[in-house]
C-alpha cells in the first residue's frame, strides 16, 4: 500500500512540476484557394470532400493545422447580390469551408491580399463560413485581429497581418508589437501569420542583395519574435521560401500555395505544396520540424511528391538567403538546429531526468537503471554532451557558482551529507519559484529518483551548500 501511495505521489510530481517540459506539435500549410475567376452565381459546388485525401495518411489530424485563406467565401443563396470590387476577384461557395473543417484545419489567416475583393459583405460572408464550421481565424482589422485556440490543454495565441485596407499592416510595428505582446501574456504559444502583396513591396536601389520580399519579411518576423511570438509563417509570393531561427524561434518566410486546384500556371516551384510539422517546447523554443512534400496538379488537390521537391527548394533558398543560418534541412525533410541553445540543452537534460523518475538508489551506481546522486547527474548530463566529474564534491568545482536567488532550471544544487560537513549530495533544479525564493529539484535519493520541493524539506534546507551552472560554461562533446 505504501509503495502504491509513493508511486501516485511521484506521478503527481511528474505531472505538476515538469509540465513545462512537454513538446507542442503544430502543422502549417500555405494558401488554400478553391476559388474561380467568376461571380458567385456562376460557381458550381463540386464534390471536393477528398481534395485533401493525400494528406490524411501523412498528417496526424489530432495536431492543429494552420493555413492562409486565399479566397472569399460567398453564400450563394444569401449573397447573390454581392458585387466584386474588381473583375478578377476570386470567390467560392461557403460550403467549401466545411471541407477545411472535415480535414482538420484549425486556424486560418484571413489577412490575405484577396480579403477585400468583395468589400465588407464578402468579408462578413467569409467569417460567417469559417465560424459556422468551427474554424478559428484572425487578421481582420478592428473585427478579429487575433484569437486564442485551446488544444490539448495548450493555449495558442494567433494573429495575422497583411497589406490591405482590411488588415493590420505589416509595416505597423507598434500595433504588431502590442498585439503580439498581449497574446504572449495570455497564451503558452504565439503563432503569427503574414501576407505580403507583391505590388506593395518597395523596390529601392541599395547595396542590400536581399530580395525586397525577404527584407520586409525579416524585419516583420523579428519584431514579432521580439514581442513574444514563437512561430512566424508567411504565404511567400506563391512559392516556398526559406526558413530561419531567430532567438530559438522558427520563421517560415513562405509556404507558397497548398491547394489551388483551378490554377493553370504550375511550374516546378508553384506546384510545390509543403506542410511543415513543427515541434516546439512549451515556452516556444524550437525543438525540430519536418517538411512533408506535396505537389499540385490541375483540378486536383495536393498529392504526395516522391521527388521531395519542396524539401529541395526550401533547403536551397534557406542556404542562399542566409548562409550562416543555424537551420539544417536533411534529405528526408527533417529540420534541426546546427547548434543547441542553452535553453534547448536545459529542456533536454530535464526531459532525460524525467524518464528515470522512480528508479532505485544504490551507492556507487551510475545507471542506467540504478543510480546514486552524482551517478544520476553525470548520466543525464552526458546524454546532452556535457561530462561531469564522478562525485558530488568534484562536480561542485565545475561550471560557474550561482547564488540561490539567481537559480535557473538545469542548475546543479549541492548539499552536505547526512553525517558529514562536506558536500555529499547533488540534484538538478527543475523549476524556480522566485516569489517564495525557492525551487524544486530532481535527484537520486535513498527514496530513488524523485522531485523534492526545497522549501518544504527542512532536511535539505539545513544542508544546502550552494549551486553551479554548467550549461553554457562547460563545452559540449559533439
Amino acid at each position: 500500500m505504501k509503495n502504491t501511495i509513493l508511486y501516485i505521489i511521484l506521478i503527481i510530481a511528474f505531472t505538476c512540476n515538469l509540465k513545462a517540459q512537454k513538446q507542442i506539435n503544430i502543422n502549417f500549410a500555405g494558401n488554400i484557394n478553391f476559388g474561380h475567376w467568376q461571380t458567385p452565381q456562376n460557381i458550381t459546388v463540386t464534390d471536393t470532400t477528398n481534395i485533401f485525401g493525400a494528406i490524411q495518411n501523412t498528417i496526424n489530424k489530432k495536431v492543429p493545422i494552420f493555413s492562409t485563406l486565399g479566397t472569399i467565401f460567398i453564400n450563394q443563396q444569401k449573397d447573390q447580390t454581392v458585387i466584386p470590387v474588381n473583375k478578377n476577384a476570386i470567390s467560392i461557395h461557403s460550403d467549401y469551408a466545411r471541407i477545411l473543417a472535415l480535414n482538420g484545419f484549425t486556424a486560418i489567416s484571413a489577412a490575405n491580399k484577396k480579403i477585400g475583393e468583395y468589400g465588407f459583405e464578402g468579408l462578413a460572408s467569409t467569417t460567417d463560413a469559417l465560424r459556422n464550421n468551427g474554424i478559428m481565424f484572425a487578421g481582420i482589422r478592428s473585427f478579429c485581429e487575433s484569437t486564442i485556440i485551446q488544444n490539448n490543454g495548450t493555449k495558442i495565441g494567433f494573429a495575422a497581418f497583411g497589406n490591405n485596407t482590411y488588415t493590420i499592416s505589416i509595416n505597423d510595428s507598434v500595433k504588431i508589437a502590442q498585439t503580439t505582446n498581449h497574446l504572449d501574456t495570455l497564451c503558452d504559444i504565439v503563432v503569427i501569420a503574414f501576407s505580403i502583396n507583391k505590388k506593395d513591396i518597395i523596390y529601392t536601389k541599395n547595396n542590400d542583395k536581399k530580395h525586397p520580399y525577404m527584407r520586409l519579411a525579416e524585419k516583420f518576423a523579428q519584431i514579432c519574435i521580439d514581442s513574444g511570438a514563437d512561430i512566424v509563417y508567411g504565404d511567400g509570393e506563391d512559392t516556398p521560401q526559406s526558413l530561419d531561427l531567430y532567438k530559438d524561434r522558427l520563421i517560415m518566410y513562405g509556404l507558397g500555395n497548398f491547394c489551388t486546384p483551378t490554377c493553370n500556371k504550375y511550374n516546378e516551384e508553384t506546384s510545390c505544396a509543403p506542410i511543415i510539422s513543427v515541434n516546439t517546447y512549451s515556452d516556444g523554443t524550437f525543438c525540430n520540424a519536418k517538411i512533408h512534400s506535396f505537389k499540385q496538379i490541375n483540378n486536383r488537390g495536393p498529392q504526395i511528391d516522391k521527388e521531395q521537391n519542396a524539401v529541395r527548394i526550401i533547403r536551397k533558398r534557406t542556404q542562399t538567403s542566409n548562409p550562416e543560418t543555424r537551420i539544417i534541412i536533411n534529405d528526408d525533410g527533417t529540420i534541426l538546429s546546427k547548434t543547441k541553445s542553452n535553453t534547448v540543452l536545459i529542456f533536454e537534460v530535464l526531459n532525460e531526468g524525467q524518464t528515470h523518475l522512480g528508479k532505485k538508489y544504490k551507492r556507487g551506481a551510475v545507471g542506467p537503471n540504478i543510480f546514486d546522486c552524482s551517478g544520476f547527474t553525470s548520466f543525464i548530463f552526458r546524454k546532452i554532451g556535457i561530462e561531469l566529474n564522478r562525485t558530488s564534491a568534484s562536480q561542485y568545482q565545475q561550471g560557474m557558482k550561482v547564488n540561490k536567488e539567481d537559480l535557473k532550471p538545469g542548475d546543479l544544487v549541492f548539499f552536505r551529507g547526512s553525517v558529514s560537513r562536506h558536500i555529499g549530495h547533488v540534484g538538478v533544479v527543475t523549476s524556480v519559484d522566485k516569489t517564495n525564493r525557492s525551487f524544486k529539484f530532481i535527484h537520486a535519493s535513498n527514496r530513488g529518483v524523485v522531485i523534492d520541493d526545497f522549501a518544504k524539506s527542512s532536511y535539505y534546507i539545513r544542508r544546502y551548500v550552494g549551486a553551479t551552472r554548467v550549461i553554457g560554461h562547460i563545452g559540449i562533446n559533439e
